[in-house]
């Protein structure tokens, strides 16, 4: 008998479906019972449709990928060591970052994404991994590339009500939140220069 859905839509459902899992996981905290779960249910449908069923079949590698992209959201969360930003979370700390992105404008507040970070510990710099993102007053204003110190209390991010928060930030490497922080802009442009002009 033959197969009734190609390679190359057997690629393209396995992409998709892994692609959905990452973005699921990244919006809804799934317990992992409940992704197992899925996972041996798209096994019994891989199973019980090869090698006919073609709407089986997908149901099947629908749940088997959906687990392995959440899987792999999980396995890219950040070790916690003192190399990490997000070590500090819950202390009052200084740093020195750059902004990554134009910030995000709302209408009470202003938030800023901060990277190439490096620690202020008793007057002297140390370099850590990972991004901030901070909730500021509006003004003063920052823009991409500027290169501020900033005295807040980090904090960890953590879900909200089914909104799995700290997993949407962590696809952008964000582990640290810092609210209403003291901020002194110490000099600007040094930021990507093409990405500044455009």
């Amino acid at each position: 008998l033959l197969l009734l859905v190609s390679k190359s839509k057997i690629f393209f459902y396995s992409c998709l479906f892994f692609i959905l899992g990452v973005g699921v996981g990244s919006y809804l905290s799934i317990p992992l019972w409940a992704a197992f779960g899925l996972f041996l249910v798209g096994c019994i449908f891989l199973f019980l449709g090869w090698p006919n069923d073609k709407k089986i079949i997908i149901l099947g590698l629908g749940g088997v990928f959906l687990f392995l992209g959440a899987l792999r959201l999980e396995a890219a969360a950040v070790p916690q060591d003192e190399s990490q930003i997000s070590f500090y979370n819950g202390q009052k700390v200084s740093f020195i970052g750059t902004m990554a992105d134009e910030p995000d404008i709302r209408a009470n507040h202003v938030k800023l994404t901060i990277n190439n970070l490096q620690l202020i510990i008793n007057e002297s710099r140390k370099a850590v991994s990972g991004k901030i993102l901070v909730n500021a007053k509006l003004f003063p204003e920052f823009h991409y590339g500027d290169r501020l110190e900033i005295t807040c209390v980090l904090q960890e991010p953590e879900p909200v009500q089914e909104f799995a928060y700290d997993k949407y930030l962590a696809k952008e490497n964000i582990y640290s939140l810092c609210y209403w922080p003291e901020i002194k802009l110490l000099t600007s442009g040094q930021g990507n220069k093409l990405i500044s002009a455009l």
